[in-house]
């Protein structure tokens, strides 16, 4: 039996594709392969962009509960920091002054007492 590394062709017209494989040397180009090697593209594509974060997708044309629900996904993974309103903007400027100053003073009584 002799065997014949081919190229067996795919593809659209003027859009070639082929697999490398290997077949019987008395059979026709595209008949079953005893085993498939490998792929070729002599017409590489080009790269396409991918959308490469939650930004890109959500645009203006998006209904706004879509736009909601990427917001919190955004939020739970933090990538977005969130947004207060007056009222929740003072509580949370206290609440993470308060944190520092614990933060701050556990600090300063570890390092005292070493």
């Amino acid at each position: 039996m002799v065997v014949r590394i081919r190229l067996a062709r795919f593809g659209k017209r003027n859009k070639p594709f082929y697999n490398i494989v290997v077949s019987q040397a008395r059979t026709a180009r595209n008949s079953l392969p005893v085993e498939v090697l490998g792929t070729y593209n002599p017409l590489p594509q080009e790269p396409q962009e991918q959308p490469s974060s939650l930004d890109d997708i959500t645009s203006s044309t998006t209904k706004p509960e879509v736009q909601r629900k990427f917001k919190d996904i955004k939020l739970d993974v933090g990538i977005m920091e969130p947004k207060f309103t007056k009222q929740k903007n003072r509580e949370a400027a206290a609440a993470a002054d308060a944190r520092m100053r614990l933060e701050q003073s556990a600090t300063k009584r570890y390092l005292t007492k070493k």
